[in-house]
């Protein structure tokens, strides 16, 4: 006798076929309930987030980031998400990296991984101000709360918005971009003991349930 599978799951290829067919299914549904300074929340659908990821990778690889190693550290908050699919889906390779870390190993993590920017909270707004005057490595400080951008930081808002108007513009390249779901996507850095840190390497077809 053949037992039937107690839910039924769609096959999901990679992370970008995981948003595409969410915004298929659940387009006009909200993804997220972002809090507004005021306590209300706004919703954010499934079509904008797509929306704002696209915009965000297209601005990224406008910047010249394409095949580069992209780091991210915040709270968990909707920029995060919106930057960790924008680098996996068609631009290069997040690496994540742990918000309690000290400063000093977050300089070290973004030295160890060649990470040619970082995405952050402005929590750590004057943590990147420092780090900046020692690291050579990192070419782009992208602040999630920043309005406006100031020399050598980038607004992730206006970055988003760039890439609508690249997006508008005819530039495709991040939408047409392939994903190898073999190809190293993601790499992951943590603490072990007796060592200061264990490297790990990820594909994106380990990301996505198949």
């Amino acid at each position: 006798m053949t037992q039937e599978p107690l839910y039924k799951v769609r096959p999901i290829r990679d992370l970008k076929d995981m948003l595409e067919q969410s915004v298929k299914l659940f387009g006009d549904r909200n993804a997220f309930l972002i809090k507004a300074p005021d306590q209300s929340y706004k919703g954010i659908k499934y079509s904008e987030f797509k929306s704002d990821v696209v915009a965000f990778g297209t601005a990224l690889t406008d910047l010249g980031l394409k095949n580069e190693f992209i780091a991210v550290i915040g709270e968990n908050r909707y920029e995060w998400c919106v930057t960790y699919l924008a680098v996996v889906n068609g631009t290069g390779v997040i690496v994540p990296l742990d918000k309690e870390l000290p400063p000093a190993e977050i300089e070290n993590l973004l030295i160890r991984s060649e990470a040619k920017a970082i995405v952050f909270s402005g929590k750590y707004e004057n943590i990147m101000r420092r780090l900046h005057t020692t690291l050579s490595s990192v070419k782009y400080y992208i602040n999630m709360d920043a309005s406006e951008d100031e020399q050598y930081y980038l607004s992730y808002s206006r970055l988003v918005q760039k890439g609508k108007e690249l997006i508008a513009s005819g530039v495709r390249t991040f939408l047409d971009a392939t994903v190898d779901p073999e190809a190293m996507n993601m790499l992951l850095l943590l603490r072990a003991p007796q060592i200061l840190q264990k490297v790990s390497c990820f594909p994106i077809r380990t990301s996505a349930p198949i």
